[in-house]
């Protein structure tokens, strides 16, 4: 019974473990991407993305719902159902998955290897990676291996090409199918080894096709993770400063100038120890620079001395220069360097070909705490100038309640180096270090490091109570300005920054009153304006406000949330009844959303006022709807708002279509490009690129940006393609166009991977991306029926008839045969003529105008989230209402900074209540509250794969 109680607990806790684990992955990833809770016997599954990439195409992605007992073997059969599922029919060559990253790094995953547990083992390091599904034959092909050697072998052919009869060789032999097939294989693997040797790296093909984006990342919030990264890099580097006895050791920050390596980035600060090397310091600013694939033995670490001057203002010069060896110290050198004989300065240079150990004699290192003969306890220090007594970071001490006590709380600077706390004064920081006593403080609690402008604080123990803004930490956190930090139960103080309090002049050392607690659950400012001179501050916030005025393009938004939340509160007219509040309320907001859509109305064709307006309505609306106390008194306020989003929306998308018509006929420009500025898709892109800087300024959701950018996609893919099916003259049905479109086309592509609307792209020019695919492609053999249907799938019947019949063949070209149409037309009408009826869509020649997908208003990703504080574009908007006497704005110093601290919990969902009939329910003023109701979706699939894909569902 021991034994079985023994491995009961165990199991609970490897079950803990793993649930901490894969909480810790889902805090950082997008919501597709998270990750299960274990089950009983530690199963959990997930969403996957893997890439593939077949000869010649380009790099296609899939995601995949993944088992943690699924091996490698498993999904490689899955992955070849899902990127290639005419596999069946030919023989299935050999595939392997490997794991790739940024760096260059890549491992090829064994067959009993699990693809999840794979992923989840890289949140160890918070690093990033991909999975790729490689075709085994294609990249080894070309490569033998002779005599046990690595070297590479060009064992094909120089140009394997197709013979063609001629009028000069009438009687050439004919090629058997077996020939044939063998002389078409020997071309695809050449061309696939012409890849190989054309990239230098598969990650780096990998990166750049496919660049990190909100698509193709798991992260959803890279940001955080870096600052994750880089706490837990420092708190590495911490351990590294600690001596044998458990104390702290001597580090700091020095400067290490590599010029040599970048001109542009002239030196890198690294955070160093005593007994880091020469060379382990030149590899660190390697990959500071980005430049992980060189050898660091390559390069060396240069010491130049530089003199002082000669007392009579005479300039500096160098008196030394010389390479460190490998194992010499350069932060050692540093702190034992007399200031009397001048001031070194450290480079990365490329190491000499001749360049050979130095001879030298050995010194003892001298103690960490300087104490050497006439040492001072802080010259070890790099004498940076950016950090002057008065620009250091410092401790002020509170009361034990937390409050401010004038000019009698004592200051403690963070100077560049750790500062230990504790009840030990400890002197192997150099002197740098906060004694205190009392309850639950430790004699080593806890370690303060200043570097690169960064400050952060470290428990020694889990035994350290040490809180953040009242949070109790046990791993390195970084400290931002104004926050507060408590020490044990009784030692508070409040940590301030003054480079970071510079940009808003906030800087005054003798009132500590403008760094209030953070804490209290309001808004981070009030707006009051009187009940005379309403209509006068709501028109000169909507109807009167010129767009390109307003720096902060969401001022509007944030004003008219202030002032609903104003009236809403009992600051404005005591007196009045909960009932006429709400009454007034109720009007007010309805007038508010009234105009806002007359705005919209008399700006129909007016791109940045569309652009502009869209951007507030949805954010107006997304906070009406999420505001737990004004979410019941403004529902015709919703309607309005959620019907002007989508007139704002179908009116920009009209004039971008607009603009768009004018300059998609030079895209059928009969001329080959010589350059892309000057070639015929320039004035398109030119166009996208305006529009989305547009959006881009005017901080339109990305859910919105998206999909009016499938509209405007959709309308380049309608217009292009409908004049290649219906017009005569010219015809633009030849192999030539079919060569200019793709080229075309890659460039619009291009430009979208770019702004992360690859698979808007992808989706909605398909239709004219197979067009060009089939005017290019081979189309005279019985075999290539197969290779049609399944490149030219989006094209229905009428479509492929009308580009084979209207095809003109070239010289060399041999006519397309009545048979082979009709084949393909016949396999059309079975498959994409199916979906469409199912769909309910018409099957037509022409592709409709307009795109049939219903308008939605998006969920998430609203400015709220994300603003901390009152924004200074905010204070600039409402200056001038402000002198005016409309209004009046005062912050909130004690507000937690959150815009969002009256919506709803975080499942964001609305209350129990009436809700607006824009999100489809009914105007009930009575809905009792209960449980959730459960709804049970089925989802069938034809065959036996594993997980589902993305789906469309009904």
């Amino acid at each position: 019974m021991g034994d079985d109680a023994a491995a009961a607990a165990r199991r609970v806790q490897e079950r803990e473990n793993l649930r901490h684990i894969i909480q810790q992955w889902n805090a950082n990833r997008l919501d597709l991407f998270e990750i299960s809770e274990p089950n009983e016997d530690l199963e959990f599954h997930g969403v996957m993305r893997f890439y593939f990439q077949d000869s010649g195409q380009k790099v296609a992605t899939k995601c995949i719902r993944v088992p943690s007992t699924a091996n490698s073997r498993y999904v490689i059969e899955t992955l070849v159902e899902k990127f290639r599922p005419d596999m069946r029919m030919l023989s299935i060559p050999e595939y392997a998955l490997y794991e790739i990253h940024e760096n260059g790094e890549e491992r090829r995953l064994a067959e009993d290897e699990k693809p999840l547990l794979v992923q989840l083992n890289w949140n160890k390091d918070d690093r990033e990676g991909r999975f790729l599904l490689r075709r085994m034959d294609l990249y080894n092909f070309g490569m033998s291996y002779e005599g046990g050697s690595s070297t590479l072998v060009n064992t094909l052919p120089p140009h394997p090409t197709t013979p063609i009869p001629t009028k000069d060789q009438p009687f050439q032999r004919k090629l058997s199918k077996r020939e044939k097939k063998e002389l078409k294989k020997q071309e695809k693997l050449r061309r696939a080894n012409e890849a190989n040797e054309a990239d230098s790296s598969v990650a780096e093909k990998l990166y750049t096709e496919l660049p990190e984006t909100s698509f193709t990342r798991s992260i959803s919030n890279p940001e955080a993770v870096m600052r994750r990264r880089r706490a837990q890099k420092l708190e590495k580097k911490l351990q590294q400063f600690r001596s044998k006895d458990g104390g702290p050791d001597t580090g700091g920050t020095l400067k290490i100038y590599g010029e040599s390596l970048r001109p542009d980035v002239p030196y890198k600060t690294l955070l160093l120890s005593i007994r880091d090397n020469a060379l382990s310091v030149v590899g660190e600013m390697l990959d500071k620079y980005g430049l992980y694939k060189e050898d660091p033995n390559n390069y060396c670490l240069v010491q130049n001395v530089i003199g002082n001057d000669d007392g009579y203002g005479g300039p500096t010069s160098p008196q030394k220069e010389y390479i460190l060896d490998d194992d010499e110290c350069p932060l050692a050198i540093l702190m034992n360097h007399p200031p009397s004989r001048g001031s070194i300065m450290f480079h990365v240079r490329r190491r000499p070909a001749d360049h050979g150990p130095r001879k030298r004699k050995k010194k003892p290192v001298k103690g960490a705490g300087g104490g050497g003969p006439g040492g001072d306890a802080h010259d070890h220090r790099p004498r940076d100038p950016y950090f002057l007594p008065d620009r250091l970071p410092f401790l002020i001490e509170l009361g034990p309640d937390g409050s401010e006590l004038g000019g009698t709380g004592r200051q403690h600077q963070l100077h560049l180096n750790v500062t230990e706390v504790g009840t030990d004064r400890s002197t192997h920081t150099g002197g740098q270090s906060l004694q205190l006593f009392g309850s639950n403080i430790q004699p080593r609690h806890c370690v303060i490091a200043h570097t690169e402008g960064i400050v952060t604080v470290t428990p020694c123990s889990r035994d350290a109570d040490t809180f953040v803004n009242g949070q109790r930490i046990y791993e390195t956190t970084i400290l931002q300005h104004g926050c507060f930090v408590r020490f044990g139960r009784i030692h508070n103080f409040r940590f301030i920054d003054p480079q970071q309090d510079e940009r808003h002049h906030l800087i005054d050392r003798g009132n500590y009153e403008r760094y209030p607690a953070a804490r209290d659950p309001i808004l981070p400012a009030v707006l009051e304006f009187r009940e005379e001179s309403e209509d006068a501050f709501l028109h000169a916030i909507t109807t009167d406000l010129d767009p390109t005025d307003v720096q902060f393009k969401l001022a509007p938004t944030y004003t008219l949330y202030m002032a609903a939340r104003f009236r809403a509160s009992t600051h404005y007219r005591p007196d009045l009844s909960p009932t006429d509040r709400a009454h007034r309320l109720t009007e007010m907001l309805t007038k508010v959303a009234a105009m806002v859509q007359n705005v919209i109305h008399s700006r129909h064709g007016d791109p940045t006022s569309l652009a502009f307006w869209m951007a507030n309505a949805s954010e107006l609306l997304h906070f009406l709807k999420q505001d737990r106390h004004v979410c019941g008194y403004s529902l015709d306020a919703q309607d309005i708002l959620a019907e002007a989003v989508q007139v704002a929306f179908r009116s920009l998308v009209d004039c971008m279509q607009a603009e768009l018509s004018t300059s998609l006929p030079m895209f059928l420009e009969d001329r080959d490009d010589i350059n892309e500025e000057e070639g015929s898709t320039a004035h398109v892109l030119s166009i996208l690129t305006n529009t989305m800087a547009l959006l881009r300024r005017c901080r339109v959701n990305a859910a919105l940006t998206i999909q009016l950018f499938s509209q405007l996609f959709h309308f380049i893919n309608m217009w292009v393609f409908n004049r290649i099916v219906a017009e005569t003259h010219p015809n633009f049905c030849t192999r030539v166009w079919g060569v200019r479109l793709k080229r075309r086309l890659a460039r619009i592509e291009l430009w979208a991977e770019k702004q992360g609307l690859e698979l808007a792209a992808d989706c909605h020019l398909a239709r004219l991306s197979q067009a060009a695919m089939l005017l290019h492609s081979q189309k005279s053999a019985p075999d290539d029926i197969a290779t049609i249907s399944s490149t030219c799938f989006k094209l229905n019947s009428l479509q492929l008839r009308a580009l084979l019949e209207k095809y003109q063949p070239m010289q060399d070209e041999p006519k397309i045969p009545q048979d082979l149409i009709d084949n393909v037309v016949a396999v059309a009408e079975s498959t994409a003529d199916g979906l469409a009826r199912e769909d309910g869509r018409e099957v037509r020649l022409e592709e409709e105008i307009d795109l049939q997908l219903p308008f939605l208003l998006p969920e998430d990703g609203y400015s709220c989230d994300i603003v901390r504080g009152v924004p200074s574009g905010l204070a600039e908007f409402l200056n001038p209402l402000q002198h005016a006497g409309l209004c009046s704005m005062n912050p909130q110093p004690s507000s937690s900074g959150y815009w969002t601290i009256y919506m709803h919990e975080q499942d964001m969902r609305p209350p129990p209540g009436p809700r607006s009939p824009s999100v489809m329910s009914n105007r009930s003023m009575s809905i009792p509250r209960g449980e959730p109701e459960i709804h049970i979706i089925q989802l069938h699939k034809s065959n036996n794969g594993m997980g589902l894909s993305i789906v469309a569902t009904k």
